[in-house]
């Protein structure tokens, strides 16, 4: 038996409050984290359904932290770690 993908969802369910979570196979509503604004949530929501920007993000510190703390990034290493960034934004 195959697993069932989790699609994680949001919705308001306060004033000034968002929830993000998922609903089981069985129908039950699974809370996994309250967000104050609606893009906190769909920045969750995106991540959880595989959504790609904290690794752009990593990668991009990487870089800064490899560039102007003394790293020894070549040319060739620097292009193709841009070239995997983009290639990141774009997924």
């Amino acid at each position: 038996m195959g697993l069932k993908q989790t699609s994680w969802i949001y919705f308001k369910t306060e004033d000034n409050l968002w929830t993000v979570g998922f609903y089981d196979p069985s129908g039950q509503w699974k809370a996994e984290s309250d967000h104050s604004s609606c893009q906190s949530a769909a920045q969750r929501v995106h991540f959880l359904n595989g959504g790609n920007q904290p690794i752009v993000n990593l990668l991009k510190m990487a870089k800064q932290y490899r560039m102007f703390n003394g790293g020894d990034l070549t040319m060739v290493q620097l292009r193709e770690l841009d070239k995997i960034i983009s290639e990141a934004e774009g997924l």
